[in-house]
């Protein structure tokens, strides 16, 4: 376990130094050194972290970790819920890209959590596959905090991945992957990670 913990310890320091950058304004990457290292990435890629999180418009990891391009295997759906494509995704990234770190990542703000405490009639039927996901991973009790709500969320839906994966189980029970997860403020563009 101390190789995957070590590993996985520099990883969450390597992303929250980038996103002290990031909210410092000293960010080390601009466009065209994008550009260029996407050139060099033609044929292969090798990304150190899978980042399961929302689909929000106000949340993209590349920037808050001040991440280069290839860095982060990013997978984005309203509510970072597991589901079996989001399965079959990570599946593929750790077998076939070797990554091991996960990251799952909520936000303040999230709007398919705050539609699960809307009342019925204000719910839509084309947000029923999400929101069935988010009822059965976070309490009802509507005295939670938004961040208290975000983070349960993102804690079962770690618990959610491990359950129905057999090979992310495997390879967490092996030591040679690390599952964590954490919420991005909005308003003061901070990460903060849960380690279990």
């Amino acid at each position: 376990m101390k190789k995957s913990n070590n590993q996985s310890l520099d990883i969450i320091s390597h992303l929250l130094k980038g996103n002290s950058r990031w909210i410092k304004g000293k960010s080390k990457y601009d466009f065209n050194t994008l550009k260029e290292t996407t050139k060099q990435l033609i044929d292969h890629q090798t990304p150190h972290t899978i980042i399961l999180t929302c689909s929000d418009s106000r949340l993209v990891p590349e920037i808050i970790f001040d991440s280069n391009i290839g860095e982060l295997f990013t997978i984005r759906i309203a509510g970072n819920i597991i589901s079996k494509e989001i399965i079959s995704t990570i599946e593929f990234a750790c077998l076939e890209l070797s990554i091991r770190q996960i990251i799952i990542l909520g936000h303040e703000k999230c709007g398919a959590i705050a539609i699960k405490y809307l009342p019925y009639s204000l719910k839509h039927n084309y947000f029923e596959p999400i929101l069935s996901k988010i009822e059965m991973m976070i309490p009802g009790d509507n005295n939670l905090s938004d961040r208290e709500k975000i983070l349960d969320n993102a804690k079962n839906q770690k618990e959610e991945l491990v359950k129905l994966s057999t090979i992310v189980r495997e390879l967490v029970d092996e030591n040679k992957l690390k599952i964590d997860y954490g919420i991005y403020e909005l308003n003061n563009f901070k990460v903060e990670f849960i380690l279990d």
